[in-house]
Formats: structure tokens, C-alpha cells, sequence
């Protein structure tokens, strides 16, 4: 509780199952309240290998590299009041199968990444009272990528802005849903995305467009950029 995690050298927090624990198929988890986790030279936070961490009301900043990492069947789950802010990176970062992230009353924002980016089969949640901004020089909203990876936005009082790309995206197969209870989406949309009954997707403003950041980490882009092109 109330904790203070730094790394001039790597990552500031990494959690790791013990190996029974991922051969049994059984989570390991760590909880984290009111805790500061930055500045960090890569991550502020990794959690793989099975392994489980809550952050509750805590506050993850000035990373060299995500926010939060999720990887090899890892599992986070934010809520509370968290705030994600000056990541290099993403934001928040899943990727692999198995690998899950849940986000709830967190406010994600000037990440040099999206704010949230899934990949690799991961399952994310992101809602309700979560605040995923991306400003003008911003990495984008909610982006996921390939096939058996799921991204869901749900309200209320969820909002995902992009000022500059797009605000969801959805590619190489990957299903993103926006469900209802009233999120709110203003951006640019990429992809197959699902709106449901009661989700609400505003346009965005226009000219405004400077394309998606560099294809570096977790990226992968597949096939021309429409708005590149336009």
C-alpha cells in the first residue's frame, strides 16, 4: 500500500509466476493500492508467465516503454481511480494467447503508443469509467491485432478519443466490439468494428489526420493506410 516503484535501468515492477503455478494452469496475483510506479527506463509495469496483478488506485508514469505489459498468459486488472500518463509506449500492452488485461475507472493519456493495444489472441475489457485519451501527437485509442485477439468497449462513462488516428482498430482478423451502456468513441475508426445496440461512435473532426505511429513493438501493420493514401 502506497508504495513507490522506480528503475533507472528496466522495468519498475515485474511480476513472474513460480512455475507450478504455470504448469498448473492456477494464477498467481499481486495487488498493488495507491501505489506510484515510475519514472522506469522500459516498462512500469510486466506481468507474464501466468501471473496475476491488481492495481488499485495507482498511478503509472514517465516510462521509456508501456505503461503496463502483459505477456505469455498474464493477467491486470486496473480499477479504482488508476491512471496511466507520459508512457513512451502503449499505455497498456497484452499480447499472447491467455493473456488478458481489464480496465476500470482508469484514465490512460499521452502514451506514444495507443492506449490500449492487444495482440496475439490476448482478451481485453476496457469499461466502464475509463478514459483513453490520445492527443494530437498520440498513438491512437484502442488498436487490436490478429486473429482470436478481442478487444471490447463498454460503458458507461467510458470514452476513447483520438485526435490525430485512429480511435479503434481493428486488423488481421481481430474482433473489437464497442457494446452498449453508452461508451463513447470520437476518432477514426480501421477495420471490422462491431457497434452494438446502445454503443455510440462519433465522428471525427476533419483534416485533422497525421497517420498511425511509427511500426515499431507490438505493431504490425497490414496493407496501405487509407488515410495515408487520401
Amino acid at each position: 500500500v502506497a508504495c513507490a516503484f522506480r528503475s533507472a535501468g528496466d522495468e519498475a515492477v515485474a511480476a513472474l509466476a513460480p512455475p507450478p503455478m504455470r504448469t498448473a494452469g492456477r494464477r498467481w496475483t499481486a495487488t498493488l493500492q495507491a501505489c506510484t510506479i515510475g519514472p522506469a527506463k522500459r516498462a512500469g509495469l510486466h506481468v507474464r508467465g501466468g501471473a496475476g496483478v491488481v492495481l488499485d488506485r495507482c498511478v503509472v508514469e514517465r516510462t521509456g516503454g508501456p505503461g503496463v505489459a502483459v505477456r505469455q498468459g498474464g493477467a491486470v486488472r486496473l480499477r479504482g481511480g488508476c491512471a496511466l500518463r507520459g508512457c513512451g509506449g502503449e499505455g497498456v500492452v497484452v499480447s499472447g494467447a491467455r493473456s488478458e488485461a481489464w480496465l476500470a475507472h482508469t484514465q490512460v493519456s499521452a502514451c506514444g503508443g495507443p492506449c490500449v493495444d492487444a495482440s496475439g489472441g490476448a482478451a481485453v475489457a476496457v469499461g466502464p469509467g475509463v478514459q483513453l485519451e490520445s492527443g494530437e501527437e498520440g498513438g491512437g485509442g484502442a488498436w487490436a491485432w490478429g486473429s482470436g485477439t478481442a478487444l471490447s468497449v463498454t460503458g458507461p462513462g467510458t470514452r476513447v478519443s483520438a485526435a490525430s488516428t485512429y480511435a479503434l482498430l481493428s486488423d488481421g482478423g481481430a474482433e473489437v466490439t464497442v457494446g452498449d451502456g453508452g461508451a463513447i468513441v470520437q476518432g477514426g475508426l480501421r477495420g471490422a468494428v462491431a457497434v452494438e445496440e446502445g454503443g455510440l461512435v462519433c465522428p471525427p473532426p476533419p483534416g485533422r489526420w497525421v497517420g498511425p505511429p511509427p511500426a515499431t513493438g507490438c505493431f504490425v501493420w497490414s496493407g496501405p493506410d487509407p488515410l495515408l493514401a487520401a
